[in-house]
């Protein structure tokens, strides 16, 4: 008798023939590898330039210089390289074809997934108890009193179908409830870290900002200019991850120009804000290593009488 599958189960038979072709691929790959030929070492020629009068003469003219040797490598044989390129070409063939496999196994799997959804989907219906003709005098009596006794016969089967398919669709439900807690708690922990790093790269900008002198709130005027201009998110936190983040968002602020041309073509953020930071570092407050003035004076230069005598003024004591 043939055996009818379903569509989850038919996909579990291609997806595990495929699976063997692609570990099948992967075994034939490996043993390329390993059989890869070898190239020939190089043959190292000495090819001696004396001619053969320089020869005859190198017994009597003892003096005279020899001619050098010099050493040449010849190139690799024509059937190494080309049973080289033979199994490189061979190896391609075979990872393109392990990918082709990976594809299908990946396409296999999202059917499945699909499948097993639908019917788990379905809603399931405990089989009804089979009923027994009432009526005896009916024309087709004995036909429903044998259709009874099959049903009655079938009845355990379809109990027993039932109930494994409410516990397949149980155990179903509950891992798609923890598959989806736990990618929603992926996607937490992610956003979580996200926004860590983001208050770490806007506490380091504000520190930055600070040591340069700028104000508090003309930082934060800076700041909302910005964030509101429709800029990218990635794009503003690359900006507060810039060591001159406050110089740049600074001359943004005051230039809607350059802001304008930031946010409008993502595809030249390096070249843009290359420019911006260049531009920027005209914002940057001026040094010096001039000391602070001092607040009141002392020692010899210093008037001894002055603050003395708060009532005498412009009088002098000798």
């Amino acid at each position: 008798m043939q055996t009818v599958y379903s569509k989850p189960k038919l996909l579990a038979v291609e997806r595990l023939h495929l699976t063997r072709a692609l570990q099948m691929s992967k075994e034939l790959q490996n043993d390329l590898i390993d059989t890869v030929v070898e190239p020939e070492q190089p043959v190292t020629a000495i090819v001696n330039q004396s001619t053969g009068s320089d020869l005859a003469s190198d017994s009597g003219d003892s003096h005279e210089q020899k001619q050098p040797v010099v050493e040449k490598e010849a190139p690799f044989s024509d059937g190494a390289q080309i049973a080289i390129n033979k199994q490189h070409k061979k190896y391609r063939t075979e990872k393109r074809e392990k990918e082709a496999l990976q594809s299908q196994l990946d396409a296999i799997a999202a059917k499945e997934r699909d499948a097993l959804a639908e019917t788990h989907a379905k809603e399931l219906v405990f089989p009804p108890a089979p009923v027994f003709p009432d009526d005896e005098f009916a024309d087709n009596y004995p036909e429903l009193l044998a259709q009874y006794h099959a049903d009655v016969a079938a009845q355990p089967a379809k109990v027993a179908a039932y109930a494994e398919a409410f516990q397949a669709k149980a155990t179903y439900t509950a891992n798609q409830n923890v598959i989806t807690q736990q990618s929603e708690y992926q996607q937490q922990q992610k956003l979580q870290e996200q926004n860590e790093k983001a208050g770490e790269l806007f506490n380091d900008h504000r520190e930055r900002a600070k040591n340069a002198k700028i104000g508090i709130s003309e930082i934060e005027y800076a700041e909302r200019v910005v964030m509101s201009s429709g800029m990218d998110v990635e794009l503003q936190r690359h900006v507060l991850a810039m060591p001159d983040s406050h110089l740049v968002m600074k001359h943004l602020a005051g230039s809607s120009e350059d802001l304008a041309n930031l946010v409008s073509n993502p595809w030249q953020v390096g070249i843009i804000l290359s420019d911006i930071s260049e531009k920027a570092k005209s914002l940057q407050p001026a040094t010096t290593n001039t000391p602070e003035p001092v607040v009141r004076l002392s020692g010899a230069g210093a008037d001894p009488s002055k603050g003395k005598y708060p009532n005498s003024s412009g009088a002098k004591f000798y």
